[in-house]
């Protein structure tokens, strides 16, 4: 049987939360399970977790038990949210993106990805190599113009099996380079 404590000190028991009231931690132990309390928040709050934090208090404070009273409760909480950020003369507003500035965004890093996997392929192609005892020098380009010249000369110290794999990778690597240009709308 476990059962978890709420380990912050400042965080009072809740008398709405069904858990906290007499009898109901015996029931869930009674029926097998168990009762975890998740871990409170310290005075360090985010923006976003700070609106929650209010929304609870105001739900509890207001006692909403009906839809009405949690729309009406709602509204109130949305009225404070303005008006506070009416008079912050430092806050930041973000406005809306486009669709054009959306679909940008998403193509860029739809590239940074598809240019982390033609990293690793290059780098996997490099470490098979070094494992054979061939270097290759450093970047990209110095590997593309060796590796069939490495495959041809050197299949002595490679298997079959092994220059397969190289050139199935290298085969991922051209297509990671067509997407990669492909990407980016021009």
């Amino acid at each position: 049987m476990q059962h978890g404590l709420n380990s912050a000190r400042y965080h009072p028991v809740d008398p709405f939360w069904p858990c906290t009231r007499p009898g109901i931690a015996d029931a869930i132990a009674a029926a097998g399970a168990s009762l975890l309390y998740l871990r409170g928040h310290g005075p360090d709050l985010h923006r976003i977790e700070r609106f929650f934090a209010k929304l609870k208090v105001l739900l509890h404070t207001a006692a909403t038990r009906t839809r009405e009273m949690l729309s009406q409760t709602f509204e109130q909480l949305l009225d404070e949210a303005i008006a506070e950020a009416a008079v912050r003369p430092n806050l930041r507003v973000v406005r809306e993106k486009s669709q054009d500035q959306l679909d940008l965004q998403a193509c860029h890093r739809v590239r940074s990805r598809l240019v982390s996997r033609r990293t690793a392929t290059i780098d996997q192609i490099r470490a098979f190599l070094i494992e054979q005892g061939i270097a290759v020098r450093a970047g990209p380009r110095a590997l593309r113009n060796s590796l069939f010249a490495i495959l041809e000369n050197r299949k002595d110290e490679i298997s079959p099996r092994m220059a397969k794999l190289i050139l199935g990778l290298y085969e991922d690597w051209c297509y990671l380079d067509e997407r990669i240009e492909s990407a980016i709308p021009g």
